[in-house]
């Protein structure tokens, strides 16, 4: 039988040429099998042929099809094991070798990730036949477990040969179906028949051994696609298709093959690059759509699914660029791709779900009480999925907040008796084995009302639900029931479960907008791309180091090597851009958070390409974080009645405080929500010492101690004896013999134990040690003017209290603020004197772009503030002054503002008081501050 090896340009459309061939060949044979490496190209060739050639064509991925192989043509059908009886049989297999189950930590927990990376160690051995290789590895260079498991690695899979004799799963399928398409029963089968491969771009053992089984029975089309038109540049080196080449070398060792390549010289389309630089996803998921809007206006035919692609390297960036695309309707877009379920409001509730069981579980062994941290706590009684349970947990949940946030105490003591506990958390507590691990989950499901869940609108959360049903919680009846496993346990199985679980988008009908993952995209091309997301770490992925198995011994075994797995990546990249005619890139740069952007080296490489063709440096366009996000999404709400006669009334009275206005500025529609609506803020809790208690200690020792002192020339002897003094208060806390209105400061001093009373004492005092000693160091002698003081300015009716005030030399003021924090409050001066010098005029306009602007020049306008009132008050040159207390280093205890600048600040100040009067909308500004935001567990806008 003959095998034939298409090589066809990736210029052209490879779903209408397969789509042709197939029409061409359907009559010559009496079957013809389609194997793709993935289903969406099948489900585009199935739109592009007609009917009569279509029944004439089983349609199959490659996995599907040495399934349907070991199903239909074994003498006994091996059991085929699901995910988690597989990792379950991998740990029971290091147990059965007790010294090494002991060097791998000794319990389940540590054991069970060395187990899930021998599962898919052995899983690859499996589908590249390597296990008549296998012998034990001596190897010094490997974390001390991984060498524990490369010394037994022959006979642990010798092992799990034997016991696998009746069972399969992914590797061992495909290694089953390499020795059934041998036998007389599959040939018999399959005489005259064609198969056609697609896409299988990197070729295992077993499926080289399969294709030369075929071959003996029946003929191969294999198409592939690559640059058959000199795209790149040879001499730079980049052999971005020559894992083409190594293919097909690869595949003549198995089976002879004729060549044939398909290209079209005098139509080559020249793609049109566009490289956009973001500083977050937000940005970025607006940019996108903004492009695809104005693309898809365009089109005349919007029904067609190969106009435009949205590309998805990192799936995480759906649900964001999803938020633009509910807002206009009139958009067709076709999802298909897999969502971490991690990620999903379901995957979030269990995590919170098991942290709360977990560090109950751990205080319960030590104090008999169901004792929880409270953020823990909190954490969980925020999670959407909590409001689709039953009115029974719904209000019990609610009822604690309540109690947490009047408590603000750090751990939360559950009576067996509450609804919360008793429904909800009881059940997981009693866990004891695989049996009572499953009825808890059944418990679960059952305190959801499922009146709630038939509306539309928790149609996907519904879904999600259903599918952990049935991938985890039905499988757990196919373990052991009597498996002993308890809440810590539980909680890393199922934890190791869902990391490797995506829910499944494959969207129908196949028209319109086509939004996918890269794996997706496959063999597809498409007029229009937008990629996002080419960052390092994504594309190409970065799990270059495994634990498990050092790259040198992969590379002697015969397994896939990371260098290989990178030249698939970049094929695939590569191959899906240079088939389009526009590709807009994009990737994020800089730092948010924890993350650190780099934009690809697949970037780099088409930027160096094409200013090598076009012989000029390439434009990238780049987006302000700040100005970018608002343009495309409603970000406000138009002022009504009761808002306009909030702001009315608070003009009238002209009591504005600085830190009124600062909650305003940071974002209006925080300030909507905290002054105009009453709406109480998430509760705050630190583990130990709460950051709010200890700033209203140091404040009043500190107000205290000055006391004596009022009116008086304070120096640095003085200094000393307030040091002290405010010391030996200290060292008599938890006594506290201050007025305390609402006895918060009383009560997180009482629930303290001993250990926690010591290292408060500790605390404070090496705060106040390195205050005063930064103090007696930098200052001169002053007079104490006033503690506690209430300043005001009637011409911009602010209104606000000086913890102190001094007199200094030349009769100059200086107004201190305490700060047991460190963040930075003063105002950037040069950016204030840019923004006035040069953009005055936009002054004049409300809206949220200036105000954003006018908030990342002055900061905070607490300072300003505080000099403004104090010169109406004495009439006298103002330094303003904020004293961390917090800080450990010298240059950082004081902040210094003087009056030097006032007059901008006071424009800036203007402006944002006239932006609370004149403002039509209140707008909601989400930037880096909203994860400290008191609603940002709710916000829509976040």
């Amino acid at each position: 039988m003959s095998v034939k090896v298409y090589k066809i340009d990736i210029g052209f459309n490879f779903v209408h040429y397969i789509a042709l061939q197939l029409v061409k060949l359907k009559n010559e044979y009496r079957k013809i099998i389609f194997i793709s490496a993935n289903r969406r190209p099948i489900r585009f060739i199935e739109k592009s042929i007609d009917l009569n050639a279509a029944l004439n064509v089983d349609f199959y991925t490659i996995e599907d099809f040495v399934k349907d192989i070991v199903i239909n043509y074994s003498d006994e059908i091996p059991t085929i094991h699901s995910k988690l009886e597989r990792e379950i049989y991998f740990l029971e297999l290091i147990q059965k070798i007790p010294a090494l189950y002991e060097k791998l930590g000794g319990n389940d927990v540590k054991v069970f990730p060395w187990a899930k990376r021998l599962s898919k160690l052995f899983d690859e051995i499996d589908k590249q036949l390597l296990g008549d290789k296998l012998k034990d590895f001596y190897y010094v260079e490997a974390l001390d477990e991984a060498k524990e498991i490369l010394e037994n690695l022959k006979s642990l899979y010798s092992k799990y040969e034997e016991d696998y004799s009746n069972f399969t799963y992914n590797g061992n399928i495909f290694k089953r179906a390499s020795d059934l398409t041998s036998t007389d029963k599959f040939h018999d089968e399959f005489r005259d028949t064609l198969f056609i491969f697609s896409g299988l771009i990197y070729l295992s053992n077993s499926e080289l051994k399969m294709m030369k089984n075929i071959s003996e029975t029946a003929d191969i089309h294999f198409y592939i696609q690559t640059d058959l038109q000199e795209r790149e540049d040879e001499t730079l080196g980049f052999d971005t298709f020559k894992i083409v080449d190594n293919l097909i070398i690869k595949l003549n060792k198995y089976v002879k093959s004729d060549i044939e390549e398909i290209k079209d010289d005098k139509n080559t389309v020249e793609t049109e690059f566009y490289f956009y630089q973001f500083p977050d996803t937000h940005s970025e998921a607006a940019e996108i759509f903004k492009i695809v809007r104005d693309k898809y206006r365009a089109f005349n035919d919007k029904k067609s699914p190969e106009k435009l692609a949205v590309i998805l390297p990192d799936a995480r960036t759906l649900f964001p660029l999803l938020a633009y695309f509910d807002k206009k309707d009139d958009l067709h877009i076709n999802i298909s791709m897999g969502y971490p379920f991690g990620n999903t409001d379901v995957g979030m509730f269990l995590d919170s779900l098991f942290h709360v069981l977990i560090d109950m579980d751990r205080k319960h062994k030590t104090t008999s009480s169901y004792i929880v941290d409270s953020k823990l706590l909190l954490r969980l009684l925020n999670s959407n999925i909590l409001t689709l349970f039953k009115n029974e947990i719904v209000s019990s949940a609610n009822k604690l907040k309540e109690q947490l946030f009047e408590e603000q105490s750090s751990t939360y003591k559950f009576e067996e008796s509450e609804d919360f506990f008793r429904l909800l958390l009881m059940k997981f507590i009693e866990v004891k084995d695989i049996y009572t691990l499953r009825r808890s989950f059944l418990n679960l499901f059952n305190q959801f009302d499922n009146n709630i869940l038939q509306k539309d609108k928790y149609k996907f959360t519904t879904q999600i639900l259903q599918y952990f049903y049935n991938e985890v919680v039905e499988n757990l009846n196919l373990l052991n029931s009597e498996r002993k496993v308890d809440v810590l346990f539980s909680y890393h199985l199922i934890k190791e479960i869902v990391n490797d679980m995506t829910i499944p988008f494959e969207g129908h009908p196949l028209e319109g907008i086509q939004i996918m993952g890269m794996l997706e995209a496959r063999l597809l091309s498409f007029e229009n791309i937008i990629i996002a997301d080419v960052n390092e770490g994504i594309l190409p992925a970065g799990d270059k180091i495994d634990p498990l198995l050092p790259e040198q011994i992969k590379v002697e075994l015969g397994l896939t090597s990371f260098k290989e797995k990178e030249m698939l990546m970049r094929y695939n990249f590569f191959r899906l851009v240079y088939s389009a005619k526009n590709v807009y890139v994009m990737y994020k740069s800089g730092a948010t958070g924890v993350d650190k952007y780099i934009k690809s080296r697949f970037v780099e490489q088409l930027i160096l390409l094409n200013e090598l063709k076009t012989k000029k440096e390439f434009q990238i366009y780049t987006h302000e974080l700040a100005l970018s996000k608002f343009e495309n999404i409603d970000n406000k709400i138009v002022k009504d009645g009761e808002i306009k006669e909030h702001f009315k009334k608070l003009f009238k009275e002209g009591n504005i405080s600085p830190s009124r206005i600062n909650y305003y500025m940071q974002c209006p529609y925080a300030y909507y929500l905290k002054y105009i609506k009453g709406v109480k803020g998430k509760i705050k809790l630190d583990e130990d010492f709460e950051a709010d208690k200890l700033g209203t200690i140091v404040h009043k020792f500190f107000e205290e101690n000055f006391k004596n002192y009022l009116g008086k020339r304070v120096t640095k002897e003085d200094l000393e004896h307030i040091c002290e003094s405010i010391k030996r208060e200290i060292d008599n806390l938890p006594d506290y013999k201050y007025v305390d209105k609402d006895g918060s400061v009383k009560r997180f001093l009482k629930k303290l134990d001993n250990f926690k009373i010591k290292a408060l004492r500790l605390i404070l005092k090496y705060r106040i040690e390195t205050y005063f000693e930064n103090i007696l160091y930098n200052q001169s002698d002053f007079t104490l003017l006033a503690l506690e003081k209430e300043l005001k300015s009637d011409l911009l009716k602010l209104h606000g209290f000086a913890d102190r005030i001094d007199e200094i030399e030349n009769g100059k003021i200086r107004v201190i603020d305490y700060k047991t924090g460190s963040s930075k409050l003063m105002p950037y001066k040069n950016k204030v004197a840019n923004l006035i010098e040069n953009n005055s005029d936009i002054l004049n306009n409300y809206d949220d772009k200036v105000l954003c602007e006018v908030r990342k020049c002055i900061n905070s306008v607490q300072m300003p503030c505080y000099i403004l009132m104090a010169k109406e008050k004495f009439n006298a040159e103002v330094l303003a002054e904020i004293h961390h207390i917090g800080a450990s280093k010298r240059h950082e205890i004081i902040e210094k503002l003087s009056d030097e600048h006032i007059e901008d600040y006071k424009k800036l100040i203007e402006y944002i008081l006239n932006h609370m009067k004149n403002s039509e909308y209140i707008y909601a500004l989400p930037d880096k501050h909203c994860e400290y935001c008191d609603y940002s567990h709710f916000c829509r806008y976040v």
